[in-house]
């Protein structure tokens, strides 16, 4: 009798299993497509990125950073916020910063511009498969510095704040 419960449980199992799905064009997966910026293949994707290379000696760091303006990168982010383009928030408490208090914290060195080291990216990814065209959106970035502990070592990296784009 108890074999006779576990039957429509598995006949529900294998008709959920067998539903067709909307594939797009990447196979078995589940696409969402926008046709200014083609499928959407990952939503939403967090990625740290190192913007300063810490140790002079290594090499590979050395390469892939440098096309990299940094002062142009920073600057650009900071004028975004200054001029309403972006939005600040505290990292911690999620509050809304100003332009006045971005500014204030920067000159009252709570960060320095040359600081930032790290930016963790929250983004989604689409690819336009006709094209071969690839492309991100990215939603917001959270500015880090490199932490260091009391003998200097780096503990690694500290947000500053976020900002949403």
């Amino acid at each position: 009798m108890k074999n006779m419960l576990f039957i429509p449980a598995i006949v529900l199992l294998l008709i959920g299993g067998c539903r067709k799905t909307d594939t797009g064009t990447m196979g078995s997966a589940v696409v969402k497509a926008d046709s200014s910026s083609g499928i959407l293949v990952a939503d939403t994707i967090i990625s740290d990125v190192d913007i300063v290379n810490i140790d002079p000696g290594d090499a590979w760091n050395q390469y892939r950073l440098k096309g990299l303006n940094h002062k142009a990168l920073i600057d650009n982010i900071m004028s975004m916020i200054q001029s309403g383009q972006a939005v600040a928030y505290n990292f911690e408490t999620q509050e809304k910063l100003t332009p006045g208090q971005i500014e204030k914290m920067e000159k009252s060195g709570v960060f320095n511009r040359d600081e930032i080291s790290m930016i963790q990216f929250r983004e989604a990814w689409y690819i336009q498969p006709e094209t071969g065209l690839m492309t991100k959106k990215v939603y917001s970035m959270v500015l880090g510095r490199l932490k260091y502990g009391d003998q200097g070592e780096v503990f690694g990296h500290e947000a500053v704040f976020r900002v949403d784009l």
